[in-house]
């Protein structure tokens, strides 16, 4: 008897797991990536980061545990000409105009 309620109990537990993961928002996890080369790129006192690209997009994005790291790669596509992808956190985000919510970089290949 024991058993068959912790099976059951088991059970449960999975399918609602299942159910839960199925349904969640896939918003959750959308975000943009808008491709250009890096034009301009300044770090300020307080530790922000301010880049634009050519494409005419301009973000901005407040002091956090991995800006440096950001910093670094806006400054070698700089340096190199290398194209750069920035993501903002808003899913459809046009790639043109301030965004407020830049979460990451990739820097693209050879120019």
């Amino acid at each position: 008897m024991k058993l068959a309620r912790i099976l059951n109990s088991k059970s449960i537990l999975v399918f609602l797991s299942l159910a839960f993961s199925v349904t969640e928002p896939s918003s959750a996890y959308a975000y943009t990536d808008c491709t250009g080369i890096m034009k301009r790129f300044y770090v300020g006192t307080n530790g922000e980061l301010y880049a634009s690209l050519a494409t005419g997009m301009a973000v901005f994005m407040v002091p956090t545990s991995n800006g440096d790291r950001i910093a670094l790669t806006a400054v070698n596509a700089m340096t190199t000409g290398r194209q750069v992808t920035v993501r903002v956190a808003a899913d459809g985000a046009t790639c043109t105009g301030s965004h407020t919510d830049w979460i990451g970089i990739w820097l693209e290949g050879s120019p």
